[in-house]
């Protein structure tokens, strides 16, 4: 159990054996693939309208989501080996959002009262971590990435030279409709990052990021989540 005061509802796959009382869940037999929570909450998130689906292979894989996270639908996948997925209180998963963890041992934080709006992807592969601050903002259209999902060699020497690397988004960042967070980012505290911007290299605190590659246009700024 996790010790930092949070109240979670928890569902465990090992070896696609699912016990919970909180939650009623269907096995497809054939493929031995986790199709679908049936319960969504019912006593705490159905409320909410936050709707669980997704689908789990391999074992050992774990998700913890505090109770009171509202939002629509949210499909998390674990295709792979002792995974975790923990979403902090407060969070508000607006809806068709995804989180994709494909491998062994990766580890995905959502952090107190985060906002998705609609279509927002994670994708954590390759034994990678994905942290995201509190109070942060992810507008229509993100994309949050860990690695390339296809390998990429040297011809001289085959050496892989596009391995996965972890991402941190801190405290307090706002990234607008349509931005692309790559492999081994780390946005600082503070920061915005505008419209379709592509980011491939690490951006500082209190700054506003544009372009493709994105870049540091202003400093010294903070920012609000009302006007």
């Amino acid at each position: 159990e996790r010790g930092n005061g949070i109240s979670y509802e928890k569902f465990t796959v090992m070896n696609c054996n699912i016990s919970k009382k909180d939650y009623i869940v269907k096995l497809d037999n054939t493929s031995s693939l986790f199709k679908r929570v049936v319960n969504r909450f019912k006593r705490h998130l159905n409320n909410r309208k936050l709707r669980i689906t997704g689908k789990f292979t391999g074992g050992g894989n774990h998700a913890w989501i505090s109770k009171d996270c509202i939002g629509g639908t949210l499909r998390i996948y674990f295709l792979g080996n002792n995974n975790t997925l923990c979403i902090d209180e407060g969070c508000n998963l607006k809806q068709n959002n995804t989180i994709f963890i494909s491998g062994d041992n990766n580890y995905v934080h959502i952090g107190k009262n985060v906002t998705f709006d609609q279509n927002v992807s994670i994708v954590c592969c390759e034994g990678t971590n994905v942290e995201i601050g509190s109070g942060s903002i992810f507008a229509n259209n993100v994309r949050i990435r860990t690695s390339d999902q296809h390998a990429i060699f040297n011809i001289d020497d085959d050496e892989r030279f596009n391995r996965a690397e972890n991402v941190i988004i801190e405290d307090h960042v706002w990234l607008g409709n349509s931005v692309v967070i790559n492999k081994g980012v780390h946005v600082k505290s503070g920061s915005m990052v505008g419209i379709g911007a592509i980011v491939t290299h690490d951006i500082p605190s209190n700054c506003v990021a544009v372009g493709v590659p994105a870049k540091v246009v202003r400093q010294n700024i903070k920012w609000t989540e009302h006007l």
